[in-house]
């Protein structure tokens, strides 16, 4: 083999195992040991859910507080939806045998857009908030039985959330986000932004990436029309602290 044969070999050797590595499902607990993913210490936990209140854990320049949110045409959801006054409450029984958890339940209805979910934002008053030294976030979730197991997890930013003031009125929403499958089991998830995508034909603008240095909120939206319902997710962090740190303490 010619030096040059050789240099083309590694090199389409190495791009295979990095596209490898980029395709692995968030489910994968091997995406732990990739500096976007990798655990943080406890200061990176955006809500462990633990002290049974509305608002995320205080610390690192976070205080944003739970929140659910439904279409009105039809679409029930419980905690009722704070738009109208509703207070976001945690469901006893989290992961790994801790309290609480976040929990939305309901029935999606059948019109043309659809949906409910809930989600916290980072800060309070409502604002971008700096994740840039972050690789991504982790959390576990769950479905409840008879519930559909689709769910996608969005990642508003100042140029998706209307508060950002860069997305034309009638435009935002298109969030950076993933589509997950749950199952009945706890499982956890990491989500690097590397890889959240928008989602295609509609919404403006469309960068090429998620701003991780003005994130406003974490959310988690279910859309399946005419179906139930019953989603659970705890443990909600940053990740991509390179090991630098003790994991995220449950």
């Amino acid at each position: 083999m010619t030096p040059n044969a050789q240099w083309i070999s590694l090199l389409s050797a190495g791009l295979a195992l990095s596209a490898i590595g980029c395709g692995k499902a968030p489910n994968d607990a091997s995406l732990a040991d990739s500096p976007e993913g990798s655990p943080c210490p406890a200061s990176a936990t955006i809500d462990d859910c633990e002290d049974n209140n509305n608002q995320v854990i205080v610390q690192e320049g976070r205080s944003g507080y739970w929140y659910t949110f439904v279409d009105h045409t039809g679409t029930t959801i419980d905690p009722p939806e704070s738009a109208l006054g509703g207070v976001f409450t945690f469901a006893s029984g989290g992961v790994n045998g801790s309290a609480y958890a976040a929990r939305i339940k309901g029935t999606i209805s059948g019109a043309s857009i659809v949906y409910a979910g809930m989600g916290c934002n980072m800060t309070d008053p409502k604002g971008p908030y700096d994740a840039s030294k972050f690789g991504g976030i982790s959390f576990w979730a769950k479905k409840g039985p008879g519930s559909t197991s689709k769910m996608r997890v969005k990642v508003p930013d100042i140029d998706t959330d209307p508060d950002g003031h860069v997305c034309p009125e009638g435009q935002c929403f298109n969030d950076f986000g993933m589509n997950l499958n749950l199952t009945d089991e706890w499982t956890k998830y990491i989500l690097l932004f590397d890889r959240l995508k928008q989602e295609r034909g509609w919404g403006s603008p469309h960068p090429g990436s998620i701003d991780k240095a003005k994130l406003f909120a974490v959310q988690f939206q279910v859309n399946e029309k005419g179906q139930p319902y019953d989603v659970w997710v705890d443990d909600l962090a940053f990740t991509g602290c390179g090991g630098s740190g003790a994991p995220a303490a449950k």
